[in-house]
């Protein structure tokens, strides 16, 4: 050894003998820390840690990368995913998302539908072009009109003046600007028809469909109305219910700023409340109005008088009310007394005019105007909007209003929807999506065929029945290609014509346009291909009387559908929507209707009695469930059985189409940086992360009291638990919150 080496390593063991005892120990625990630093980082490029299966390198790709991080951002992993999925999966992006005071709530939908509304602004604000479409300058128009909130403030309401006096005044504003009603000329019949010009409908629900047992043309239907409280519940909880006391206030709040005599203000909406909560009472819960058969009540338009006696009273008589809507311009159609029409809610319109007649034409009067200012307050100066405000915090919790800006653009995606579409494709969409969401359609519409053979409550020839509704259904994707032609685009708006200093009667006028547009098209073909949803739209679709599902350009787009993301991702995304519109063709109601979209009984009477005592698991398990938000408050299961039934067979089919696919591929997809998930996990997470929302307390409440939907935490919860492809995924023991040892399953 040469002699500086040995110089060297005397100096080393006097250097480690020199050391005291703490220093030799702090010095080990630093080696000790640094080798299993070593050793975890090693592991984890082998991907070996938390169940991670092989796979093959990782995805480095920006997409990969983008995806990587969102997933991780909305991820609390101080949860364990088998005590509370949805607390793991979206924990940490309730915590890092605070709900907007224009909001009720925030959630990943909302957020995205707010970015699409970003890209609409620049788009509609921007100046039209020489070779525009005219159909595109008109909604431009529409969006300057709306935003142009000095013009508004201005005319201040003199355009509802206006408005108020072609109905023949509103009673309680007396002698004062817009009043002038004459109590000797009331006829019920002529005001409602003349209502129905705005498309507003109150005591007498009145539209042209399709025939819901011939799908391929359409007919008269009478239902039971909308109220003007978001439910008939709103109204039955008594007459001291803040959220009643609210809503009599914005009326009182209108009225005072109208100018009505304070002296008889009071009376006059007192009356009024008491015939809403009569009308009320005569309404049918949604929960008693599911079976589709049962709101099929075929009669002539010349029984209505037999059979729905007509007021004594007052006048209202059936064949002028429905003569007098059809009389409107570009209608002009005449009703005859053999002209079939489906009433839905016969035992609704049996009591009608008995209740009415205990109220005085006054009242009823008052109503029927306020039923149409309510909504017409929007389009006025923002002092109305601030009274809005003051009642929505007690309705939802909302605390502000949506910026203008926001209400314009989405009041002009909805009813200029191919024209702005027409833009927002131009600007956003890739047509590569496409052809990648018809391949998953492809494949989840194969595994809902496979999943089916599995059933032991349908027999086979139900069975055979079911996968060629399934099969046959038309499927709508991102846009129709009709709007990037711009002679075939400005032809559906060839009754447009907007001015950008009018916004009220540009509001008027398109109201107009619809209900016209409905009613004129009573005798005349159904087109099963014509696109009924704005591209620019985040929402999808199933369509019963067109056997269809829709998939519209917003909402394929992160975190549901993006063609660098991996495909775990989009089929827990977008996939698990297209199983849940898929589904929706089989749920309690979609699976009254064939192939063909006729209301039909193509189930036998023994499958039925099946599928009713199978689906009642779901109720039982919905029924359970106690919603922290809501302060604890009981979700309803057969309120939301529909969309449980979807959630639940939706996924499950996504899930078989995406292993299906893996195998098809004949390998993994390459990890994501950053996260020791498999894919399988990621598929889960996902399916959990797009539903991932805050709720303000009202807002909950309301929600359990009027939704069809779960809400959000137990879409997640409530299917997963009845999922044993999750179960087995994330390892949860038999018995944890997460796999409990009774699932239910339909599809």
């Amino acid at each position: 050894m040469p002699p500086e080496d040995c110089e060297n390593k005397r100096s080393e063991s006097g250097w480690w003998r020199s050391r005291t005892l703490l220093e030799k120990v702090l010095l080990v625990l630093v080696l000790l820390a640094l080798l299993v630093l070593v050793v975890l980082v090693i592991l984890l490029a082998m991907g070996t840690v938390w169940n991670k299966q092989p796979e093959d390198d990782l995805c480095t790709a920006p997409g990969c990368v983008q995806a990587a991080a969102s997933v991780y951002n909305g991820i609390d992993f101080s949860v364990d995913p088998c005590d509370n999925f949805y607390n793991f999966a979206c924990g940490n992006w309730r915590k890092t998302h605070v709900i907007p005071e224009h909001r009720a709530y925030l959630a990943r939908f909302s957020v995205l539908r707010e970015e699409v509304h970003v890209t609409l602004k620049y788009l509609l604000e921007e100046e039209s072009k020489p070779d525009e479409p005219m159909a595109v300058q008109y909604a431009k128009r529409m969006y300057k009109s709306c935003i142009n909130m000095t013009n508004i403030e201005s005319r201040n309401l003199s355009v509802a003046i206006d408005l108020l006096d072609t109905f023949g005044g509103w009673p309680v504003l007396g002698d004062r600007p817009g009043g002038n009603w004459d109590e000797a000329s009331f006829d019920l019949s002529l005001l409602l028809s003349q209502l129905m010009r705005y498309y507003n409908n109150p005591m007498i629900g009145f539209y042209v469909s399709v025939d819901s047992k011939n799908s391929s043309g359409r007919v008269l239907f009478m239902d039971q109305p909308g109220l003007n409280m978001p439910g008939r519940n709103f109204y039955l909880k008594g007459r001291n219910d803040e959220k009643l006391v609210a809503y009599e206030n914005l009326i009182k709040s209108v009225l005072h700023d109208f100018g009505a005599d304070p002296a008889t203000v009071d009376d006059d909406v007192n009356d009024q409340i008491e015939l809403e909560i009569a009308i009320a009472n005569l309404t049918i819960p949604s929960s008693l109005r599911r079976n589709s058969e049962d709101l099929y009540n075929k009669y002539r338009v010349g029984d209505l008088e037999t059979n729905f006696p007509e007021p004594t009273k007052f006048k209202f008589v059936w064949k002028e009310y429905i003569n007098n809507v059809f009389g409107m311009e570009r209608i002009n159609m005449h009703i005859e007394d053999d002209e079939p029409i489906i009433v839905e809610e016969p035992r609704y319109f049996r009591k009608l005019f008995a209740t009415l007649e205990k109220f005085s034409k006054r009242t009823i009067a008052n109503y029927v105007i306020w039923s149409i200012m309510q909504n017409r307050i929007a389009n006025l100066p923002s002092r109305y909007e601030n009274m809005m405000t003051e009642y929505n915090k007690v309705l939802t919790g909302r605390v502000g209003s949506r910026p203008r800006w926001q209400k314009c653009t989405s009041y002009v995606n909805s009813n200029f929807g191919t024209a702005v579409g027409r833009l927002y494709v131009e600007e956003k969409f890739v047509e590569e999506a496409k052809n990648d969401i018809n391949l998953m359609i492809d494949g989840i519409q194969n595994a809902f065929g496979e999943l089916l053979e599995e059933l032991t409550w349908m027999d086979d020839d139900t069975k055979t029945l079911a996968r060629e509704k399934a099969y046959y259904m038309q499927r709508k994707i991102g846009y129709d290609d009709f709007i990037l032609n711009d002679t075939s685009l400005d032809a559906r708006y060839q009754n447009y014509s907007m001015n950008e200093n009018t916004y009220f009667e540009n509001v008027l006028k398109l109201l107009n346009l619809w209900i016209t547009g409905d009613f004129g098209k009573l005798r005349k073909p159904v087109n099963k291909d014509i696109w009924t949803n704005s591209p620019a739209t985040v929402n999808a679709y199933y369509s019963s009387p067109y056997n269809r599902i829709m998939f519209p350009a917003g909402i394929l787009q992160p975190p549901y559908y993006h063609k660098d993301q991996p495909r775990s991702l989009n089929y827990g995304g977008i996939g698990s929507l297209i199983g849940h519109e898929l589904t929706h063709g089989f749920d309690d109601r979609g699976r009254q209707y064939d192939k063909l979209g006729n209301l039909n009984q193509w189930w036998n009477d023994d499958v039925i009695d099946n599928f009713i005592n199978t689906s009642d698991c779901f109720i039982q398990q919905y029924d359970k469930y106690s919603y922290p938000e809501a302060g604890g408050k009981y979700m309803d299961g057969y309120q939301t059985l529909g969309e449980n039934i979807a959630d639940n067979g939706g996924l499950k089919q996504a899930f078989k189409g995406y292993r299906a696919w893996v195998s098809s591929m004949g390998k993994e997809e390459p990890s994501l940086p950053g996260l020791n998930l498999t894919h399988n996990q990621l598929f889960f997470v996902n399916f959990a992360q797009i539903r991932c929302s805050n709720h303000r307390k009202a807002d909950a409440i309301h929600h359990i009291l009027t939704g069809a939907h779960s809400p959000p935490r137990f879409r997640v919860i409530g299917t997963l638990q009845n999922m044993k492809e999750f179960s087995d995924t994330y390892k949860c023991p038999v018995g944890s919150y997460m796999n409990p040892v009774h699932k239910c399953r339909l599809w």
